[in-house]
């Protein structure tokens, strides 16, 4: 296989993963085709001689950029089914003897519930089928590939000078009305045509396969097939090709041409295709970790023995018929010994897919590890069905016990899932496998339980618990959190650097939540006192706090334990060095929600300064006028579209009152911080009254 072109096909894939499926390549239920006995794709085993059938085809449709098209392609467009010419082989005078196509296939089926336009399909044996209507994201069992242009050495008549080398099937074509199992050979069609297996293909996975082919009278240079094998070879022209104007194997013998990349290639010629693509549906249960699984998080001697969260477990059956699910099977990890300190492993319905292991929620299982490291298969003490097209959660939890050692680690893996056809009992394709958990760490102490006011009085590095605090900002991609106390005395910012680090993305909650949280209470060194840990342990409710209104003047306050306070003016506005820096007074609201009004004394893109008359200076120079800005700093995130106001405007600002060390000025050794306001919405500034009135 040539490398460049044929896997960028498959690193492509991947970043399609996380895209939101929105179109795709449609598919063909075969029940679907009117004409003589519908009844689907026949094949017929090249070593067996077994006869099986496949219900459904596949397209590769491109995509026109609307939806809907009467393309109806994907994220693949015509590369669904994909192939370039890999190897030619030559004989001893230069002529070709044979060649390779190196063939992919794409699962972009999507769910769309409306008809396809556009889409009729038919064939050369007296079979069309209407328009598509309705489609389903499926995994693609049993996936056929069957080469329409190619003969398979058979003997007897001979279809095509290219004949398939390495084949498995041989796919049914009709010359007649009849179709298996009421054909009569060789009057109404035979096994004739050439067909791989690419195995099940899971939506968004692809599959490949090496075709071989030989030339029944090799062709010499400068003839038709030469050159055109040539010219397929160096510019990876993609040869294979299947539209939805093909019904099943639309012709036979057929051409190999160029896909183009054009609605409808070749159509004239050969009905859009050279390849046709099949597969069956099956039953299935796809597996994943559920949004609401916890983030890495501490655990500490003294909590009590009960069950700890380490994952949740999202389960989906197939579309075609329910699944019961058995059993689990978990790989444990991590530094700690997972035979002794876990005293039991818990699955859990989580009924209300929250994450958590709520009482009177069904234990499906339990038991513990064998070994360190070790293996354990949990029995549901009765299957649990999941109805066709619907998901369950499952929750699996630790029961730890006492005396661990201080930094051991634990983590699991789910690797195996024991589901089961509900209709048949027959083993099931379990889709996603292997899911990780969370990392819970051993802290050697407990945490002090404490405000967060307490918290800022207490030694940098000091271990505390924060209960029942609600998150009033959210920063960038989850890295930071915002909480206040419930009765609005305090507020704190709380960085989650871990959890990002290791992929987990944001955390799962939203504003206005009650949240506990474990970690360090840290010091200056950005400006902000802050408490640093690696997840959220406990979401406990909700309550949605106001802001509190206040003047310039009161905000940001001064210093408070670990918090410094922020200074109101410099007595030499002048600028001529040092500056001397007057410190707020008051409260310390660093970290909580406020209101403040003010005029605007200035804007750029970014930010605006307002003034309520308190006329405090952070040491800002008017780039034009080189005068002193008044006022507070209010930053607008570059991405907000909403109009800046003008100076002059006068504006409320709701925001999470915060400081910073204000680089541009100097005052003495140091430098002085001073206060900002970062709201958290567009809808947070508020034009009171315009320049004009």
């Amino acid at each position: 296989m040539r490398l460049c072109k044929a896997f960028s096909a498959i690193n492509v894939i991947v970043l399609l993963l996380a895209a939101e499926w929105v179109y795709g390549a449609p598919s063909r239920q075969l029940t679907d085709v009117t004409g003589p006995l519908p009844i689907g794709q026949w094949f017929k085993n090249k070593t067996t001689q077994a006869v099986s059938k496949a219900s459904k085809e596949f397209y590769d449709n491109i995509f026109s950029g609307s939806f809907p098209s009467p393309e109806w392609g994907g994220w693949w467009k015509s590369d669904a089914i994909y192939g370039t010419i890999g190897t030619i082989s030559y004989d001893a005078t230069g002529k070709v003897t044979g060649f390779t196509i190196d063939a992919f296939i794409s699962n972009d089926t999507y769910a769309y519930a409306g008809v396809l336009t556009q889409t009729t399909g038919t064939n050369s044996h007296f079979q069309t089928a209407p328009n598509v209507a309705g489609q389903s994201a499926e995994v693609m069992f049993n996936t056929r590939l069957t080469a329409s242009f190619a003969d398979a050495g058979l003997g007897g008549t001979q279809y095509s000078n290219i004949r398939a080398v390495n084949y498995d099937e041989l796919a049914w074509y009709c010359t007649s009305s009849s179709e298996p199992p009421q054909h009569v050979l060789p009057t109404d069609g035979d096994y004739r045509v050439p067909t791989w297996r690419f195995g099940d293909i899971a939506v968004g996975a692809s599959a490949y396969r090496e075709l071989q082919f030989a030339l029944y009278s090799p062709a010499a240079p400068g003839s038709q097939f030469y050159l055109w094998l040539h010219d397929a070879y160096n510019n990876w022209w993609d040869v294979l090709a299947n539209r939805t104007k093909s019904l099943k194997i639309s012709k036979y013998p057929d051409s190999l041409f160029q896909d183009n990349g054009t609605a409808w290639p070749a159509e004239s010629a050969s009905n859009c295709s050279d390849v046709s693509v099949f597969y069956d549906l099956k039953s299935y249960l796809a597996v994943e970790r559920g949004s609401k699984t916890p983030f890495d998080h501490y655990w500490w001697n003294g909590l009590p023995a009960t069950p700890n969260e380490m994952l949740q477990m999202k389960a989906t059956a197939g579309q075609t018929e329910p699944v019961k699910v058995y059993s689990v099977t978990l790989k444990a990890s991590g530094t700690g010994n997972d035979q002794t300190d876990i005293t039991s492993i818990r699955v859990v319905l989580d009924a209300n897919q929250n994450g958590i292991v709520d009482p009177g929620e069904a234990l499906l299982g339990s038991g513990t590890y064998p070994t360190d490291d070790g293996t354990r298969t949990i029995a549901f003490s009765s299957p649990y069905t999941i109805a066709a097209g619907a998901s369950a959660h499952f929750i699996v939890a630790y029961v730890m016990s006492i005396g661990l050692a201080e930094a051991s680690t634990y983590e699991l893996s789910v690797t195996a899932v024991d589901a089961r056809s509900a209709v048949s009992g027959d083993p099931v394709m379990v889709w996603g496998l292997e899911l990780a958990s969370c990392t819970k760490t051993v802290l050697g102490q407990a945490p002090t339980k404490v405000t967060i006011g307490q918290a800022k009085l207490l030694p940098a590095g000091t271990l505390v618990m924060l209960e029942n605090e609600s998150l009033i900002g959210q920063g960038c991609y989850g890295t930071e959190l915002f909480i206040e106390e419930q009765d609005r005395s305090a507020g704190i910012r709380v960085v989650i650097a871990e959890p990002a680090e290791a992929g987990y993305g944001e955390p799962d909650v939203s504003i206005g939540d009650v949240i506990t949280v474990v970690g360090w209470i840290e010091g200056p060194g950005d400006a902000e006192a802050r408490i640093r840990m690696p997840g959220i342990v406990r979401t406990t409710g909700r309550n949605v706090l106001r802001p509190i209104g206040m003047n310039n003047r009161w905000s940001g306050g001064a210093s408070f334990g670990l918090q410094e306070g922020v200074i109101d003016v410099f007595n030499d506005p002048s600028g001529s060095p040092p500056l001397l820096p007057t410190p707020a007074f008051g409260l310390s609201s660093i970290g909580m929600l406020v209101r403040a009004w003010g005029t605007v004394t200035y804007s750029d893109d970014t930010q605006i300064w307002i003034d309520d008359g308190s006329s405090l200076w952070d040491g800002t120079i008017h780039p034009q006028t080189q005068i002193p800005v008044l006022g507070i700093c209010v930053t607008i995130p570059s991405e907000w579209t909403q109009p800046i106001p003008a100076v002059g405007s006068y504006v409320g600002v709701t925001g999470i009152m915060r400081c910073r060390y204000q680089s541009g000025v100097q005052s003495g050794s140091e430098l002085p911080i001073v206060r900002w306001l970062q709201p958290r919405e567009p809808n947070e500034i508020s034009i009171l009254r315009t320049p004009s009135g």
